[in-house]
């Protein structure tokens, strides 16, 4: 859908409780991607990978619990994948492993979203 990877953003920002400034997302489409290298339900049809980091958002396995679903439900609803089609990996990183500005990142809110998909919506 037009505008998706900006509402996307906006939504994990709201739901991450995430100031949607500082959001920053790759979006990389025609990809070969598929789960196992036979996997008949993602050889030919779409698959879209959300790779989401955040500092310290995921140390939480509650919290993981807690937002995986809503994640899936806003895919599901604003876009015509379905559930199989759809894998999310979510990152805890500290922010100390991270590089801005000629420094390190430090307690900067900061976000990363990264996407790929292997055919349009």
């Amino acid at each position: 859908p037009d505008n998706f990877m900006p509402m996307f953003t906006i939504a994990i920002a709201e739901l991450l409780n995430k100031d949607k400034k500082v959001m920053k997302y790759v979006f990389d489409t025609k990809k070969d991607m598929t789960i196992g290298p036979d996997n008949k339900d993602h050889n030919d049809g779409d698959f879209f990978w959300a790779d989401i980091s955040a500092f310290t958002v995921f140390s939480d396995p509650e919290n993981c619990y807690e937002v995986m679903p809503k994640i899936f439900s806003y895919l599901t609803e604003n876009t015509n994948l379905k559930q199989g089609d759809i894998y999310i990996t979510l990152n805890d990183i500290k922010p100390h492993h991270v590089g801005r500005n000629g420094l390190v990142a430090g307690g900067l809110a900061f976000v990363t979203l990264e996407y790929w998909r292997r055919y349009m919506f």
